[in-house]
């Protein structure tokens, strides 16, 4: 007697598709990240989107802590988002209009605004000579005068924690590049420079 797969029949569905489609569905974009640990993701980017492979270490320290205290953070790199992303940064949890300061000494070579940009709202992106940037997201409004090409020094006020762009709660979204690669976890570098707040 010889045995069938059902996936080899002309037509048919596996129940193996059929049931990892239903987990997928059901879980959202939360439970995307517990899909790939059961294996019920299926081929499509949106689906499950894999972790970032993980990133070089980096001897960076912050020169300044990047939210006025009180805040909450966590590590959540790698976490699923929306549209098949994962998450590239620390999200800072503060209230809203808590100010945010620059983490180093350096420029402003980038200003986002919450009207052209739905994912990252008000933020800026402050660069260092060696190419090193750091992005910050969400922010209810940028302080008066930080505009590309500015100029600031580590804790000068950038701006005031909100939550525009693609964000459901007040936050700072805070992102690493060192040397204009790719982002780098920036929850242990956050810990290791004595906190976020």
């Amino acid at each position: 007697m010889t045995h069938v797969l059902e996936t080899s029949r002309p037509g048919a569905r596996s129940r193996w598709h059929r049931a990892s489609r239903h987990v997928t569905t059901k879980l959202g974009a939360f439970g995307a990240s517990a899909a790939v640990l059961i294996g019920a993701c299926g081929p499509a980017a949106t689906q499950c989107a894999p972790a970032p492979a993980p990133p070089p270490d980096v001897d960076i320290v912050l020169a300044a802590k990047p939210v006025q205290a009180p805040c909450t953070y966590s590590d959540t790199w790698g976490a699923a988002r929306s549209g098949g992303r994962v998450h590239l940064g620390t999200d800072i949890m503060a209230s809203e209009g808590q100010e945010v300061y620059a983490v180093q000494s350096g420029e402003i070579s980038k200003r986002y605004d919450a009207v052209t940009d739905a994912l990252a709202g008000n933020g800026v992106r402050l660069s260092q000579p060696d190419g090193t940037y750091y992005f910050y997201g969400h922010m209810s409004a940028l302080a008066p005068g930080i505009a590309p090409g500015t100029q600031v020094t580590a804790g000068q006020l950038l701006g005031w924690v909100g939550h525009t762009g693609n964000a459901g709660v007040n936050h700072l979204h805070l992102e690493i590049h060192p040397y204009g690669g790719a982002a780098v976890n920036s929850y242990p570098i956050i810990v290791r420079s004595g906190g976020a707040c």
